[in-house]
């Protein structure tokens, strides 16, 4: 048999370790009708040794409660019935294994927020992050909310991880995790960690042909039906999430960096033109990036960045830095492969930026601290002088071609 089907085989009918009593005190029937359901969630048991309690007591504490009957679960958290559960335990029966409940007190059930961070916070290995999925679909058939700022933050744990393929991946299966690519900071937040990928693999060409098509994919998600809002759109939202600035300029930054560094400025496929006429039809003219959205998309005072579809978040320069580098990176780059009209149009926008991520730059204690998101980005694309850098690593194939050429002409 093969070895993924053998192992997946046995993974089905593991026992998962769970609240229970003494043999003694074992019934020899199920008090709960079978329950057959095909969405039950289960954990690689595969995962790291810091991982494996945490997925465990998402199993047993969050996600088997949620199968039982309204009536049965009662019965499990309540104090009062503490006593009789240990003579008369709640069994139910999922896929056919048996998972038999005592007494779970209300105050040993997790917090969603805590126990979600802390699982991502240890997912180290493969065999980890095969769980993600799995742990976003379990956290949501219990009915346990995952709000925005608490997918925002998902997704810069999992992008500083080098992982943000696994943040796609769930989004593309949205009806199972929730994730939705509904509001501008969400999709800003993926993009700039996909052009991060390319950045730190010194804009390789198989490297950032990846990221321009997870770039492109993230845009086409958030025009589909299935990850639109389901409650009202904030009112500051004119245009399509698709259609937001920002998350525009990633595609256009990839598309250039592979036009100027690996094509010799030439826009082959004409994707440069295509995501450059984008921009410019989103961003207003001569506009920074703080002064291309309106003050309303900056929430209100004590409002939570994001929770309500704002892009509160920019306003702090430690977290502007970043993706507006990334913009002006692109539209610089950008500006050097399109044709002259459309090329003054992408620089009048990046002379607005310039200035306005100097000024965000300027508000660092400390400045660019080494080591720093902020750091890493900027100082990977611009000189001292502000000057427009792209140190490209040659990917093999490049590497070969002059020995190749030199022996053609041989």
């Amino acid at each position: 048999m093969d070895r993924v089907l053998l192992r997946n085989a046995f993974r089905a009918q593991a026992p998962l370790r769970l609240p229970t009593v003494s043999p003694m005190q074992q019934r020899c029937f199920t008090q709960t009708p079978a329950r057959h359901d095909t969405r039950y969630i289960t954990f690689d048991p595969d995962v790291s040794d810091n991982l494996a309690p945490i997925l465990t007591e998402i199993q047993n504490k969050i996600i088997l409660p949620y199968y039982l009957p309204p009536h049965q679960r009662e019965r499990v958290f309540n104090e009062k019935h503490r006593n009789s559960l240990r003579m008369n335990p709640v069994d139910i029966e999922i896929d056919g294994l048996t998972h038999r409940f005592s007494h779970l007190p209300w105050k040993e059930i997790p917090s969603t927020r805590a126990v979600f961070h802390e699982a991502l916070r240890n997912m180290e290995t493969t065999h980890d992050w095969s769980n993600f999925v799995r742990l976003l679909s379990g956290l949501r058939e219990a009915k346990r909310v995952i709000n925005t700022a608490m997918f925002v933050k998902m997704i810069r744990q999992t992008g500083a991880k080098g992982r943000v393929f696994a943040v796609i991946d769930a989004a593309r299966q949205t009806k199972r995790t929730g994730l939705r690519f509904d509001l501008p900071q969400k999709v800003q937040e993926v993009l700039l960690f996909v052009q991060l990928k390319a950045l730190d693999a010194a804009w390789e060409k198989k490297e950032l042909e990846q990221a321009l098509r997870w770039s492109t994919m993230v845009l086409e998600m958030a025009a589909d039906p299935a990850h639109r809002l389901e409650k009202r759109r904030p009112d500051w939202l004119s245009w399509p999430v698709e259609r937001d600035p920002l998350s525009l300029t990633a595609p256009l930054h990839l598309a250039a960096a592979l036009a100027v560094g690996h094509n010799a400025g030439r826009d082959v496929d004409g994707r440069v033109a295509y995501w450059a006429k984008q921009v410019v039809a989103a961003w207003p003219a001569g506009k920074g990036l703080l002064e291309a959205y309106p003050a309303e998309a900056f929430g209100g005072r004590g409002s939570v960045s994001g929770d309500r579809g704002d892009v509160r978040y920019l306003s702090a320069a430690p977290l502007y830095i970043a993706p507006a580098a990334n913009a002006l990176h692109g539209l610089r780059l950008a500006a050097q492969v399109v044709e002259p009209a459309l090329a003054d149009k992408l620089n009048a926008i990046a002379a607005a930026l310039e200035p306005e991520l100097a000024s965000k730059i300027a508000e660092l204690k400390d400045g660019l601290k080494e080591g720093s998101l902020p750091h890493r980005v900027y100082t990977n694309q611009f000189d001292a002088q502000g000057g427009v850098k792209l140190d490209v690593k040659a990917s093999p194939v490049e590497e070969a071609a002059p020995a190749e050429d030199a022996k053609t002409e041989a």
